[in-house]
Order: C-alpha cells, then structure tokens, then sequence
C-alpha cells in the first residue's frame, strides 16, 4: 500500500486520500507509514492537515515525518496560513517532551524494582 499511495504525487494526490478511505472501507487499517506518504503526496495543506488530525484521533501517533509533510504542504502553497508551520512545530515539541518525561518515569521504575 506505501508504493501505491507514495506513487500517487507524481500522477493525482487526490487518488492516494481515496486508498486510504477504501482501505478503512473494507476493513484494513492503514499503517503508519502509509498515512504519512498520503500527507507527503497532498499538494493542498488542509487535506495534509485533516489527515495529521485522522491520525491523532486514531491509536496511531503521528511522528516527525507526519508534522514535517503537513508544514511542508503549508510552506509550498501561498494559500496556507503563516501560523501553521509554527504551530505544528509547538505542538510536535510538546508530545517529544511529553514522550521524554513518561520514558524517564519508566526509567526510575525500573531502577526501583
């Protein structure tokens, strides 16, 4: 699924977002790396930013390469708002220290067993 939906830039993005929503059709929940190829392949930032959002209300979590596709698709379009990028970037520092401070809770745990 990764080689069809990455393929899908060159020819019409659009294709890459009907995959993934007949994938979730039939059933067959679409990985990670899947997702962030459809976001990479979106030339409209809001289609990159409803799918970065898709991700985040599912048990996925998005990671570097799904916010750096969305700021990306912000940054080439004149349309897409000055804020975003700035605000991808906050919100991706948050959940990277979020991360780092349940890792080192984990850390003391087990030095305390």
């Amino acid at each position: 699924m990764f080689v069809a939906v990455s393929n899908c830039k060159v020819t019409h993005w659009v294709h890459s977002l009907e995959m993934l929503r007949e994938a979730s059709v039939i059933g067959v929940r679409p990985s990670l790396i899947a997702i962030n190829a459809a976001i990479t392949a979106c030339l409209d930032w809001q289609a990159a930013l409803l799918l970065l959002r898709r991700l985040q209300q599912d048990t996925t979590c998005p990671d570097v390469i799904s916010f750096n596709a969305v700021m990306a698709a912000s940054s080439s379009k004149k349309d897409g708002p000055a804020g975003l990028a700035e605000s991808l970037l906050q919100e991706l520092e948050s959940k990277n220290h979020q991360q780092q401070q349940h890792h080192h809770q984990q850390q003391q745990q087990s030095q305390n067993c």
